[in-house]
This record gives C-alpha cells, sequence and structure tokens, in this order.
C-alpha cells in the first residue's frame, strides 16, 4: 500500500511486551515481495540487507551471531523465523511455530541452504566516516535442533579471524547475509562512497 522499499520494525521490546506479538511471518512474506527489513530498528542493518538484496537480485537476511563453533572452523548465524522461504536448505521442513521466547505470534523457521555467501555490516560511524564489515564464506548444514531462521557459516579465511575482527572493530550485531560471493562487489562501492572496508 505505501510502496516500501524496506522497513525497520521495534519489535524488541515493544510489539512483544506491549502487545505482545510479533512480525516475524510477515516479514518472511513482505520478504518473498523483494521488500528488504531489519529486525529490532537497526537501521544500518536494514540499509546492508536493501544493499545486499539489490546487488544480487535475490533475498538477504540479517542475523545475530548466536555461536563460535571452533571444532568446526563455523559461526552459527540465527534470528527469530523471518526469512524468506527460498533460502530454506529443504522448504518442505520449515516449520511455523509461535516465537521461542515470546511465546506468541508465528514464526517461519528453517535452516539456511548449503552455498557460498557473502557477509556484511553497515556500521555506525567512527571518527565521522562510516565503515562496512564484508567477508565470503561458505553455508554448510545445521542441525536440526536449532531454532528460528538459521545459518552456519564458514567466513574465510577463518571463524576466528572473523570473530576477532568484529570484536577488534566493534561490529554491531545484525550481520547479513546473501548467497554469491559480493566481495568485489562491495569494495569497489566502498572506494565510490568513501566507506572504509573491513575484511577479517
Amino acid at each position: 500500500q505505501h510502496h516500501l522499499d524496506g522497513y525497520c520494525i521495534r519489535c524488541w521490546p515493544e510489539l512483544r511486551n506491549q502487545l505482545p506479538v510479533t512480525a516475524c511471518l510477515s516479514q518472511a512474506r513482505m520478504s518473498e515481495d523483494g521488500i528488504a527489513s531489519a529486525c529490532e530498528r537497526d537501521f544500518p542493518a536494514l540499509v546492508t540487507t536493501y544493499v545486499l538484496n539489490h546487488l544480487a537480485g535475490s533475498p538477504a537476511f540479517a542475523f545475530d551471531v548466536t555461536a563460535y563453533l571452533e571444532d568446526q572452523n563455523t559461526v552459527q548465524l540465527a534470528h527469530c523465523g523471518a526469512a524468506d522461504l527460498s533460502l530454506a536448505a529443504d522448504p518442505a521442513k520449515a516449520v511455523l511455530r509461535r516465537h521461542m521466547r515470546a511465546g506468541t505470534g508465528a514464526t517461519l523457521e528453517f535452516a539456511f541452504k548449503e552455498g557460498t555467501v557473502t557477509l556484511a555490516k553497515l556500521l555506525l560511524p567512527v571518527g565521522g566516516r562510516l565503515r562496512l564489515f564484508a567477508a565470503r564464506g561458505q553455508v554448510i548444514p545445521t542441525a536440526s535442533e536449532v531454532r528460528g531462521s538459521v545459518a552456519t557459516v564458514r567466513p574465510e579465511p577463518s571463524a576466528a579471524a572473523f570473530i576477532g575482527t568484529m570484536m577488534r572493530e566493534g561490529v554491531e550485531h545484525h550481520v547479513a547475509l546473501v548467497y554469491g560471493d559480493w566481495t568485489a562487489e562491495l569494495a569497489l562501492f566502498c572506494e565510490l562512497t568513501g566507506l572504509r572496508l573491513l575484511s577479517p
């Protein structure tokens, strides 16, 4: 109705605590129409997701980093079930559930499909200059018991380097993922716009 290109929603804590309701399933369905979104009113994550979406011509999704799986050289990325179903490893195994913490609303939960991905996050400025964190990685299979929208990713050059850069540079939560290697294009984007590129 409002011809949105993208939107943030302040779902946590307002929708959860005051209504209570969640918007996860609505976000997943709107993503199918190419409308980017970000949870918890994370505007830099929205811009990142929007850029990746249009760069790749396919859905992007913003996660929290929920685990560092050192023995697998991977990081686990997860968020509430609000991702486009086309990203699922097996759409037939996707599950509609109540939100895992709020106990209300509807989430669309699944593990992400295997493949090469680009991970990125536009960061708040430091010293007046915006920064973009970007890395390439591989999604591998995720254990079935993990709830939400989940991707287990082996970043390049390593999970330790990925986490180390996040910690050293103060990369904020909500890292966006899109399928394909778009790191060269993001490097050019940073060069043209004056953003400082951060890589593991």
